[in-house]
């Protein structure tokens, strides 16, 4: 999961065509930065829950 923070996410691509003219549904922020923010956030968070789930183990093996 760590590798995968080096990576750049999201499409922002731009979009042609009919898919372009038809209106969207607003669904959260539109900025790709913030974005990339919370999908960083959001990966980090997992990382930390799955270390302390495996300490807690680790913690008890002995």
């Amino acid at each position: 999961m760590r590798e995968g923070l080096n990576d750049v996410g999201g499409n922002f691509t731009a979009q042609f065509g009919l898919e372009a003219a038809m209106p969207k549904a607003a669904v959260g922020h539109s900025d790709p930065i913030y974005q990339e923010f919370s999908r960083r956030e959001k990966r980090w968070k997992k990382i930390s829950d799955y270390e302390k789930k495996i300490k807690v183990v680790q913690d008890k093996i002995h």
